[in-house]
């Protein structure tokens, strides 16, 4: 049996290869690459919140891609995943706390009262960080002074699949510490 988050993984690397342009509605904007000798953090927005986040990345003329994916979807529980999605769907804004919109929506999806100590808070921090629709994976080991090239894709919440992005980026050369 697979583990949820290969699971989820495999969907968005499937996704990958099979998403045309023309289909994809969750439009990825704004990448930015901060650089280092060995390594990069590349961030970008979307237009629909998520946390699955892909990046294949290899060095300019290699065969084989090297996969990184974004830390939060491997850090954050499937219930919290769960939550944040049935509150989207039934548009309710986590910002208000534990609402009776709230409860119905969770307890429509199987999610019931009491919860976990903490559950409503990192629900709401979790929600904040979607808002944000900022995504970012910072893709390990990288060698200095290399050309790499990237895929990037991003997975909605609700399933919308991006279209693949990509580009090219460069690490820095290693620094001289004499």
């Amino acid at each position: 049996m697979f583990s949820p988050l290969f699971i989820r993984i495999f969907a968005a690397l499937l996704a990958l290869w099979l998403v045309t342009p023309a289909a994809a509605a969750n439009r990825l904007f704004n990448f930015d690459i901060a650089r280092q000798h060995d390594a990069v953090t590349v961030t970008w927005e979307s237009r629909f919140p998520g946390i699955n986040d892909t990046l294949r990345y290899r060095t300019v003329g290699s065969t084989d891609w090297q996969i990184g994916v974004n830390p939060e979807l491997e850090n954050t529980s499937q219930t919290l995943i769960d939550a944040a999605l049935l509150l989207l769907d039934a548009d309710v804004d986590v910002r208000e706390g534990q609402t009776e919109a709230f409860e119905q929506a969770l307890t429509a999806g199987g999610i019931n009262a009491p919860y976990e100590e903490g559950f409503v808070a990192n629900l709401v921090a979790f929600d904040r960080r979607l808002r944000a629709r900022r995504h970012r994976v910072t893709p390990t080991p990288l060698l200095a002074a290399t050309q790499y090239e990237y895929e990037a894709i991003s997975v909605s919440l609700q399933g919308e699949s991006s279209a693949v992005e990509s580009g090219l980026f460069r690490t820095r050369t290693v620094a001289d510490l004499r």
